[in-house]
């Protein structure tokens, strides 16, 4: 592994531990203050997947029933049913958990993408900060 790369990678672990540090509470957290969030109907389909681990079939819940790929999109319900699986958490903490190490990982994601791109890890370090320590949403509202 080259010096540049090495620099790169302890770069994308600060990164990493940045966003961690920010959303600290968030790995351990239950529920959360915000209660205007449909994160309930996300706990109870991982709740479903964690029940039901090999019928992906048919969703029981919604609408008298429909194929699961209909009721929402799988991926998040399924790695928090299986984080609450294997941890033995509750299943809204697992996934807060998920969502704390997705949130994390995005601006890790941006620096890899710009350094490959750029080959600048001032850009890319930039750009990875910029998006750890701004919200457009909140810009928005």
């Amino acid at each position: 592994m080259s010096r540049r790369s090495q620099i790169a990678l302890a770069l994308a672990l600060l990164l990493f531990a940045l966003n961690a540090w920010i959303c600290r509470e968030l790995f351990t957290a239950d529920f959360v203050g915000n209660l205007l969030s449909i994160e309930g109907i996300f706990a109870s389909l991982g709740r479903f997947f964690r029940e039901h681990p090999f019928d992906y079939r048919w969703f029981p819940w919604f609408n008298a029933g429909m194929a699961t790929e209909h009721a929402y999109p799988p991926l998040l319900p399924m790695l928090s049913g299986l984080t609450a699986a294997v941890t033995g958490w509750p299943d809204s903490r697992a996934l807060h958990f998920i969502l704390a190490f997705a949130y994390c990982c995005g601006p890790v994601t941006l620096f890899w993408l710009a350094w490959d791109w750029s080959e600048s890890l001032t850009l890319s370090l930039s750009a990875a900060f910029a998006f750890s320590l701004t919200s457009p949403a909140e810009w928005l509202a």
